[in-house]
């Protein structure tokens, strides 16, 4: 919202009430970080190279280093050519059918023998050199993870943006115990960078433990209906935010959530009274902040992940539980950007 119009330079007050200066929308780092986490810019006015907002310089100054490292992935986001054809496939419990380069962050794993490959688990491109996953997908009945391709739509078919990559590391979070449903965050290190291009891009981390808006966006080629089997290509599924109080309820007496659900740890959501949910096979691939199209007529974004797919006791049935990104950020930064 326009309050009075403002030239660039000139003195504003931020909706935080301190005092800021009216930038370009570009040159403020703190409004394209918050606008990434899913906030509102305070606008100042319109200059001939786009629009002015209330900047918080010092607020810009203080960003996290996950933040700062999305802003500058942000120069590696290259346009997405229209595709012709724009209808969504339905399928199972309420997914769609992605479109390509629609999630270029997405990962798959491959687990056991390289010529049978079992694709267990998700995950998200969150730098040049690490995929963020759920803990209990590091380890599985298969074995460890063999491989991981980025740029990937369609399993049984490639593409020239497929890129296939060897481990180097894994790290799990060292409170996460295999027999509880805590802490379910991982991080694997590739052998070597990924190489951005259209259809490989790093999403960001949502960095603020308050969640902007109700919805997300849940992505995975995981099963597309109850016991079934799982989707040959990338799954897209709208999800709504369902409350601690009501989603607690759920979860009571289960044995691998001894202290019951953990806010500041866990997200809650399902379909929002359809029949859509991540399902088996989704595990460690992220809900993410919808994108929006007013926003993206501005400036193009990066996805924002707000979540990893962690467990639930029935598809499309009871809410899903996902690990709360925001928590720990700290952590992931620790080991992505060390310095």
């Amino acid at each position: 919202m326009v309050t009075s119009q403002k030239q660039e330079g000139e003195v504003c007050i931020t909706d935080s009430g301190k005092e800021g200066k009216c930038l370009l929308f570009e040159n403020c780092s703190s409004t394209l970080a918050s606008v990434q986490n899913g906030g509102k810019p305070k606008l100042c006015g319109f200059h001939k190279n786009g629009p002015l907002v209330c900047c918080d310089e010092d607020a810009s100054r203080n960003l996290p280093i996950s933040m700062n490292k999305c802003l500058e992935y942000r120069k590696h986001n290259f346009p997405i050519k229209a595709y012709k054809d724009e209808v969504s496939l339905i399928v199972g419990i309420g997914g769609i059918d992605a479109k390509p380069l629609e999630f270029p962050h997405m990962a798959i794993l491959g687990y056991g023998d390289p010529n049978d490959l079992k694709w267990l688990c998700g995950g998200s491109l969150i730098s040049e050199n690490f995929v963020l996953t759920a803990a209990h997908c590091i380890y599985t009945r298969y074995g460890n993870i063999t491989i991981i391709k980025l740029g990937l739509h369609q399993i049984s078919e490639s593409s020239k943006f497929v890129q296939i990559h060897r481990v180097q590391n894994t790290y799990i979070h060292p409170e996460y115990n295999p027999l509880q449903n805590y802490h379910d965050i991982a991080l694997i290190k590739l052998a070597y960078p990924a190489y951005f291009n259209i259809g490989v891009k790093p999403a960001c981390l949502h960095t603020s433990q308050q969640l902007s808006g109700n919805s997300f966006t849940g992505t995975g080629w995981g099963a597309t209906e109850l016991n079934g089997n799982n989707s040959d290509i990338l799954q897209r599924v709208n999800l709504i935010y369902v409350s601690y109080d009501k989603c607690a309820g759920f979860y009571k007496g289960q044995k691998k959530l001894p202290n019951g659900l953990v806010d500041d740890w866990q997200i809650c959501a399902d379909g929002g009274g359809k029949r859509t949910d991540t399902c088996q096979g989704d595990s460690g691939g992220p809900i993410q902040l919808p994108k929006r199209p007013h926003v993206r007529d501005v400036v193009d974004f990066l996805h924002t992940i707000v979540g990893i797919t962690s467990f639930g006791l029935k598809c499309a049935i009871v809410p899903a539980i996902y690990t709360r990104i925001s928590y720990y950020v700290p952590w992931i930064e620790s080991i992505v950007w060390p310095n």
